[in-house]
């Protein structure tokens, strides 16, 4: 079941907040529990069963760690821990391409795939860990963790949440009406940035995509480009929006995910802004481990005169982003676009960032960074790393060898051109501005102003439904993860 399907709008949600406002709260957290099982088995029956096996083996390992008496046994647990639920994602996520590697040919046809498994890996390792660091004491009763795990709001996409900071919200919870209402508000922004416009954009980036790599000229593949580009931006932060507004429906606070990325003045400032929960988990739970045993292993302030914490930085930020591209598919092209990054990032680290900061206006920083997140995403679409290589040269002007009878004129219809020069516009924070500037005008007629948002929301509800009703039905891009 996904977010943007009338059943789930329509059938589920409501039933799920009409007994979840009614019932007692003692029982809430018990209900939420079978509310987001039924969620996630609603596909699939059987990879609930996978669900469950994971959260009560998790749950025993951190009982193992948290009683273990000697601290060496503790770690043994704890590694263990952590191998098995590597182990468990390169099963079902690695095991085909990694046999592929050495001719093998192996599928998973017929076996229930626990749809969201990156993320409850996520999850699981960065419990485990928390445990064994003492940052959190053990719940004695399992369905605290449970419920960690299988909020549907977050399940199968995020938006990432550390142990620490959910925990202070499985007790009683306020929920009043304002929540609610700022729930439904952002609910309803989440769908329509999926269905309005991620969606519509789909139909160009797809379109063009699917068109052999050789065959594509310039302005087609940099149309193509642009579509995807704003695509999965709105296609990912709706999901968020969509997960952090049913959260405050029900009183819990999920963090944010996204902050205009494409308006960042730097890759670091990129993605200290695009999919932040990630990025924290990757900083607490890889970068900085890997970082502290380089310059633990080391013992020595320089190496060949190079100080050893930027030999910390660019040994922890190259690995880190490597799995973070490893992290997201079984396929070279994820794994090119993860160190990319890295490298990336270790060039700005350096000193580029800083000449830039220097001698850039920053409009023009926002062009550069915006144009490289660009060139990565061709890596993150193409099916197969040869295509990436030749998408990225028809950016340049080198492909266009065999052309199909198809121009640029034929995607930018009406419909392009209106949903992507409103996707551009709410790219970067001129909307949050004009929404200041209406709301200081409207201050003095707090009513008008209300009757007015609440028209826009119901406008962009209704259009939303009429989409998914008219429309084929669309995923969201990172349910592949």
């Amino acid at each position: 079941m996904e977010f943007n399907s009338l059943i789930f709008i329509f059938l589920f949600l409501p039933l799920f907040l009409t007994l979840y406002f009614f019932i007692a709260s003692d029982l809430k957290n018990s209900f939420l529990i079978i509310a987001s099982l039924v969620f996630y088995a609603w596909a699939k029956r059987e990879a609930v069963f996978i669900l469950l096996i994971l959260i009560f083996v998790n749950y025993y390992f951190s009982i193992l760690i948290s009683d273990g008496k000697v601290k060496s046994r503790s770690k043994k647990v704890y590694i263990f821990g952590v191998i098995f639920n590597i182990s468990v994602l390169i099963f079902y996520k690695y095991l085909t391409f990694l046999l592929g590697l050495f001719g093998i040919k192996f599928h998973l046809e017929g076996l229930p795939f626990p749809t969201g498994i990156s993320f409850i890996t996520f999850l699981s390792i960065s419990y485990l860990t928390d445990i064994y660091r003492k940052v959190v004491p053990l719940k004695k009763k399992i369905s605290s963790y449970m419920l960690y795990i299988s909020l549907f709001p977050k399940l199968i996409t995020g938006p990432i949440t550390i142990y620490s900071a959910f925990e202070k919200q499985l007790g009683k919870r306020n929920i009043n009406l304002n929540d609610i209402s700022e729930g439904v508000k952002r609910f309803i922004t989440g769908l329509g940035k999926k269905v309005i416009i991620a969606d519509t954009l789909a139909k160009t980036a797809n379109g063009i995509f699917i068109i052999p790599s050789e065959s594509l000229n310039f302005s087609l593949s940099w149309i193509g480009l642009a579509a995807y580009t704003l695509q999965i931006y709105y296609d990912f932060s709706g999901y968020s929006d969509m997960a952090i507004g049913l959260g405050k429906m029900i009183g819990f606070n999920i963090p944010e995910n996204f902050n205009f990325p494409y308006s960042s003045r730097s890759i670091k400032d990129f993605w200290n802004r695009w999919h932040i929960t990630l990025g924290i988990w990757l900083k607490t739970y890889i970068f900085f481990p890997i970082a502290y045993s380089v310059m633990r292993m080391t013992g020595k302030s320089r190496i060949l005169h190079i100080k050893i914490e930027n030999i910390a930085y660019l040994t922890g930020i190259i690995l880190t982003f490597f799995l973070c591209g490893v992290w997201h598919g079984a396929a070279w092209t994820f794994i090119l676009w993860g160190t990319y990054y890295g490298v990336l990032l270790a060039i700005e680290h350096i000193g580029v960032r800083k000449f830039a900061k220097r001698n850039l206006p920053g409009f023009v920083r926002t062009i550069i960074t915006l144009f490289f997140v660009m060139i990565g995403w061709v890596f993150f679409r193409s099916p197969d790393l040869k295509y990436s290589l030749n998408y990225i040269g028809n950016l340049f002007g080198f492909g266009g060898k065999f052309p199909v009878p198809i121009g640029s004129e034929f995607f930018l219809n009406r419909e392009f051109i209106l949903i992507s020069s409103l996707a551009i516009f709410g790219s970067f924070p001129i909307f949050k501005m004009i929404n200041g500037i209406i709301s200081k005008t409207f201050r003095r007629s707090l009513f008008l102003y209300t009757v007015l948002e609440n028209i826009f929301y119901l406008s962009v509800f209704i259009v939303s439904i009429m989409a998914i009703t008219g429309g084929t039905y669309k995923p969201f891009i990172y349910f592949r993860f």
